[in-house]
């Protein structure tokens, strides 16, 4: 049997590897991505990059389906690029997860911005949700810096103050949920 052979890097002062750039590649690594490691008792270390995706499913999918009963309109959580997973009004929901959550929105992610308004104002909202809703909040999932995504409520009424301020909480719970990585 052949013995596997790699790329040998040198552990700098600060205890640090660079993964080479041709892995990184391959793999789809991006810098911000997080990676488990994890020390095998063979003395072997192995690197794996964490699906966030996944991982937001998980622990979003048990908060909103906490909350989505007491609340009218539709609510979505997305990763940078698709709606994963959504909870409340059936037929917002089955409409949009799968799709991408379009360029005006990947834009408030990126930037960490909020939005609250007529879901008319911005096409590609109103679009994603088959002109069902009105009104949209969108929130980024922020903890410490780090955002994993976002929050979307559609709704058929104008959304109150009490509801946007209830949207927050979620959006904290939910990037509370993602600290670890």
């Amino acid at each position: 049997m052949a013995e596997k052979k790699g790329i040998i890097r040198r552990i700098d002062d600060l205890g640090r590897i660079v993964i080479p750039r041709e892995y990184r590649k391959l793999h789809g690594i991006e810098l911000g991505d997080p990676i488990e490691i994890t020390a095998l008792g063979t003395g072997e270390i192995v690197l794996k990059r964490v699906d966030l995706g996944e991982e937001l499913v998980k622990n979003a999918g048990r908060i909103l389906e906490t909350v989505s009963g007491e609340l009218e309109g539709a609510l979505l959580v997305s990763d940078f690029e698709t709606y994963l997973l959504g909870e409340g009004d059936g037929g917002g929901r089955r409409f949009m997860v799968g799709k991408e959550i379009g360029k005006w929105a990947a834009k408030l992610l990126k930037e960490r911005n909020q939005y609250l308004g007529a879901a008319k104002n911005e096409r590609e909202t109103i679009d994603l949700s088959g002109g069902k809703f009105g009104f949209a909040a969108v929130l980024p999932l922020m903890q410490n810096g780090d955002c994993y995504g976002g929050l979307y409520y559609l709704s058929h009424t104008n959304i109150s103050s009490e509801t946007f301020t209830t949207l927050k909480i979620l959006a904290k719970l939910i990037a509370l949920s993602m600290k670890k990585f």
